[in-house]
């Protein structure tokens, strides 16, 4: 654009160039423009809403705008909190609050908030008067699930603030009053922090058109250097012809040839279209927009409200980028809970104190009853253990009680961050352990129907990397009157005696078997293991999800000294905190005593089966990774068709120190390969291969490792974290050289999806986190096939086709002038009328590239979802030349014959013509006869190359939109030249005059003008037809 408005460079006029840039220009800034005013109008709104602020003893209404830190705040119940703050009351007895943080974190279930452990309330306005302390705390970050600090109010003690002490700017409350202390305000809240948060991905697409761009513009810079050249020798070297004169250049030899190089720059400009990467967008987002309205992908999900409603729950598309991608995928990554099971936990089968089992099922309620049956043998181990179970179940969780009002009656429902411990709540109460009270300090349950207050003390929380969760309690005086064995286990078997008010303190520990093992007293797990162990193995192969429950009695003495230490050491703000903490938790979570193990049910998705199988006979490995006992997630994998009865199952076992070394891993990974290496070759296909978290750690680093994934059919990772995950999807997307998918739908698999080449969420029961971080969303994991087959194959061949017939546009118009070059002596004369080639390229030739974009279907849908023509077409798709550089160049070959013949045929075809009027033609009439044949040319091979027309899928429609502009650069020519000399309009060069009347009287004009585009339709069909006719 500014290369034009230097004088001598170019005949175009400059605003022919400068007002199509302009108007891109302008419509990129409108539309950037509006989504700015749109979030100031936002932001404005979000400003000036009222916040109540302790001013002067009383609470003012202020602009949230104007909030700062420090501030004390109260927020009313429905509210948004306006900043991040912390808790300090609320109109509840214990201060605590409940919030709902969907908007942060999409969880519509309600989290319990907390203050932190001062020694007075602070739930009214007269309590808050005169407030004053000092809080500490870390820089503004955007973790919204971590928080270091410690608060000291009015001299006294310093007191450790955490996680569940902060409310957050944009939770919402749910309970009727709370009142907060501002720590971060504006942009250092932790929701604004996360909105800068985005996980770029370059799609293939993307880089393939980079490399596209970047050849035409290696071409355009060689036609550029190299006519340029040549016009410097023919203008510099010895004029002879007497017709030419004397001519004296104003200019100096170094500034001619820049001049000259510059005008061959602005000739050959639309070798890289301006207006592809707009209509490009478009595309994309038209595509993504077809993915969010497709019928096929929605599903009904019960209301987190009212559980007993259903809603439409739609894919989403959030990133047009990838949505080729999806035809190109090697391997899926999946999670097992949620996403290829419903998350519908049920409680089902229990075993208590080591050698008793209760199917809940069959009879439900059976060990409530049993405890109840022999309550009167108040001395057996056996009761103690029993009923410990129950009793673990019942208070070692973080759930939350949510009344709903319906027909004049309260109804309860059970809300949990995990739904595993809603599944237990509920067993528990099934066998007459009721849950009627939670809250951080005290839990009040239900047994045998009579209320029982349980003071909880501390808890230390459940965390991917440590599996487990422990809760320290104090038993009452009541609940040990009326269950006389705890008195006596404690004294009599463990030596500990009750504090001064003759209660005892007992810590419930509940996690994964492995991870709780290394923490068993030594005694209690010689005696233990081998019983608890073979009954967890037998419900993990039975497909259910189990749990292991242990416990300790704790000196009250030693709960005080720990509970203090652990206070302490959760208000450091050093580096040294986390591994402090974790010292502390360790001292409590030691010597621990098994009571047993649980086991819930989570039924396999819909066609989970079924969409497998497609997937893995369309060529596509599908690896599992799972938190999950190694028997649980083989049989579900086994369920779910990813372990046949041909499968050669290998299994790298890093449980109880089995692999503790580099060298054990690589030794193990070694001895696998010798034993795959004497298999069969059909067997060596079969490859199966079964590990764990411990194992990876060791074995991923052995240089034989990548060769044994390599021979694997199916991996299933079992007892793995979130962070295992990630690091095996980089292991294959780096090592391996493939393209992954990974699907899941909690928080523990966002970091897997984050750094897949395509991440795809499941909109399911624990919250929209893995929704929000993925590039598709979708509601059921047998959706996976609809997105892969049918949008990612559209999606692929539309952009494709798209591209190619761009480029193919504006190559078709360029390489006509690279020819007259050579008939002008590359002196920079343009041949096509300029008004036509501009205003052609950015407006009347665009609804034929986007009707690739938009409505090229090469195959029925049907085909594509079939079970047996489906996944081979999704194998040859990965395989065929649709978008590299043979089509490029293939297409690059095609225009350029094309116009080669259309020039050639169109200048000596005409020659020495004379017009009806004994006119002879002149060039003009030649320009008007190349532009023509070339846009006609241009647009048949639009219609030619489309595959719906020659599959019999062309609607009326399509048809419409095809031709509608297909006529309209010849149209917009003729027509123009028609008024500019029918009404005597100005013109830009005077050289057209009386040129439409001269074309269409003038018969050969006509004739060629049908017989160019007429020959090429012929011979595109012939060849077209040859490519369908059967091998």
């Amino acid at each position: 654009m500014i290369i034009s408005l230097i004088p001598g460079v170019t005949s175009i006029p400059p605003a022919l160039i400068v007002l199509p840039v302009i108007f891109i220009i302008c419509v990129n800034m409108l539309r950037e423009g509006g989504e700015d005013f749109l979030r100031f109008l936002n932001d404005r709104k979000v400003n000036q809403a009222n916040t109540l602020v302790l001013r002067e003893e009383q609470f003012v209404k202020i602009e949230t705008g104007k909030v700062r830190v420090g501030d004390i705040v109260q927020v009313d119940q429905g509210q948004i909190f306006p900043a991040d703050l912390i808790l300090i009351g609320s109109s509840q007895e214990d201060s605590c609050c409940k919030i709902e943080t969907s908007n942060l974190d999409g969880e519509t279930s309600l989290k319990s908030r907390f203050p932190p452990t001062l020694s007075k309330l602070f739930n009214n306005v007269a309590s808050l008067k005169g407030l004053g302390g000092i809080i500490k705390c870390q820089e503004p970050n955007e973790s919204l699930n971590k928080f270091i600090g410690s608060i000291t109010v009015d001299g006294h003690e310093q007191v450790p603030l955490f996680h569940q002490n902060l409310l957050l700017k944009g939770c919402k409350l749910s309970t009727e009053i709370a009142y907060g202390i501002v720590i971060y305000t504006g942009k250092d809240t932790k929701s604004l922090k996360n909105m800068n948060r985005t996980s770029v991905k370059f799609s293939l697409v993307n880089k393939m058109l980079n490399i596209m761009v970047g050849i035409m513009f290696g071409i355009q810079m060689i036609c550029c250097l190299s006519f340029t050249a040549v016009k410097s020798y023919y203008e510099f070297r010895e004029r002879t012809e007497f017709y030419l004169g004397n001519r004296e250049r104003t200019i100096s030899d170094g500034s001619f040839v820049v001049l000259a190089f510059l005008s061959h720059i602005i000739m050959f400009a639309h070798l890289i279209p301006v207006s592809l990467l707009v209509s490009f967008e478009l595309v994309k987002m038209v595509q993504a927009w077809f993915i969010s309205m497709d019928n096929e992908l929605v599903a009904f999900s019960n209301l987190i409200e009212e559980p007993e409603k259903k809603q439409l729950v739609s894919s989403v598309a959030i990133s047009s980028d990838l949505n080729c991608d999806l035809a190109k995928i090697d391997m899926i990554f999946s999670d097992k809970t949620g996403t290829l099971t419903e998350n519908s936990m049920i409680f089902k089968k229990c075993c208590a104190g080591l050698d008793l089992i209760f199917d809940d099922m069959l009879e439900r309620g059976s060990i409530g009853e049993w405890v109840r049956n022999n309550l009167q043998n108040s001395y057996q181990d056996q009761l103690f253990l029993v009923m410990n179970t129950l009793l673990s179940m019942s208070l070692c969780h973080n759930v939350s009680l949510r009344k709903i009002r319906k027909d004049n009656e309260d109804e309860v429902f059970y809300e949990g961050e995990s739904i595993d411990e809603v599944a237990l709540v509920l067993g528990a109460m099934n066998n007459q352990f009721e849950l009627k009270y939670f809250s951080e300090k005290k839990t009040i349950l239900s047994i045998f129907g009579k209320e029982y207050s349980f003071e909880r003390i501390a808890e230390i929380p459940f965390s991917p990397k440590r599996k487990r969760m422990s809760t320290l309690f104090k038993l009452s005086l009541e609940f040990l009157n009326d269950f006389p064995i705890y008195y006596h286990i404690a004294t009599e078997k463990y030596g500990i005696a009750p504090d001064e008010s003759g209660q005892l303190v007992i810590c419930f520990s509940k996690g994964a078997d492995s991870f709780l093992y290394p923490l068993l007293a030594t005694k209690n797990f010689e005696e233990n293991y081998e019983k608890i162990n073979v009954q967890s193995s037998q419900f993990a192969s039975e497909g259910l999800r189990t749990l292991l429950f242990c416990f300790k009695f704790v000196d009250s003495n030693e709960a005080i000294n720990w509970l203090t230490n652990y206070n302490s050491v959760q208000s450091f703000i050093s580096k040294s905190r986390k591994e402090a903490i974790e010292n502390c938790e360790s001292q409590l979570e030691k010597d621990l005593e098994i009571v047993g193990c649980t086991a819930v049910e989570d039924t396999l998705q819909d066609q989970v089966p079924e969409t497998i199988s497609f997937l893995i006979e369309a060529g596509i490995h599908v690896w599992m990774l799972t938190g999950d006992k190694r028997e649980t997630a083989f049989k579900i994998a086994g369920i779910a068709g990813l372990i046949h009865e041909h499968s050669q199952v290998f299994t790298l076992d890093g449980d109880l120190g089995s692999i503790t070394s580099n060298e054990e891993g690589d030794v193990k990974v070694c001895e696998i390969l010798t034993l795959i290496q004497s298999l069969s070759s059909e067997n060596q296909k079969e490859i199966v291969l079964v590990l764990d978290g411990h194992a990876f750690t060791f074995c991923s680093s052995s240089r034989n490792f990548e060769s044994l994934v390599s021979k694997c059919k199916t991996v299933v990772f079992c007892r793995s974290t979130p962070k295992q995950k990630s690091q095996l999807v980089h292991f294959a997307k780096i090592k391996l050289g493939k393209r992954i998918l990974s699907i899941g739908d909690g928080i523990n698999d966002v970091p897997m999806i984050q750094q897949a080449n395509v991440g795809v969420g499941i909109i399911g029961k624990e919250g929209n986190q893995a929704k929000m971080s993925s590039d598709f969303a979708i509601p059921k994991f047998r959706m996976l096939k609809r997105l892969l087959v049918v949008h990612g194959r559209y999606s692929y061949k539309r952009i494709a086709d798209f591209i190619h017939y761009y480029i193919y546009i504006n190559l078709g118009i360029v390489f006509i002038q690279i020819i007259y070059a050579f008939f002008v002596q590359f002196s920079g004369q343009s041949l096509n009328e300029d008004f036509v080639t501009i205003l052609s390229t950015l407006f009347f030739m665009q609804l034929n590239p986007l009707s690739f974009g938009i409505f090229e279907k090469d195959i029925s849908e049907k085909y594509l979802e079939d079970a047996k023509h489906g996944p081979i077409l999704y194998k040859l798709l990965r395989k065929e030349n649709i978008f590299n550089l043979y089509t490029f160049v293939k297409w690059i070959g095609g225009g350029m014959l094309h116009m080669t013949i259309i020039f050639f045929l169109c200048m000596y075809s005409t020659d020495s013509c004379l017009f009806t009027n004994g006119k002879d033609d002149g060039f003009w009439v030649k320009v008007v006869l190349v532009t023509s044949c070339s846009f006609l040319v241009v647009h048949l091979k639009s219609f030619l190359e489309f595959q719906f027309v020659r599959l019999h899928h062309f609607t009326f429609l399509q048809f419409l939109f095809v031709w509608a502009l297909s006529m309209d650069s010849i149209g917009y020519m003729l027509v123009k030249l028609h008024l500019y000399f029918r009404f005597g309009l100005n013109l830009p060069n005077l050289h057209y005059s009386g040129l439409f009347t001269c074309c269409v009287s003038c018969r050969v004009l006509e004739l060629i003008l049908l017989s160019i585009p007429l020959n090429k339709f012929s011979f595109q069909t012939i060849i077209n037809s040859l490519k369908e006719l059967p091998l």
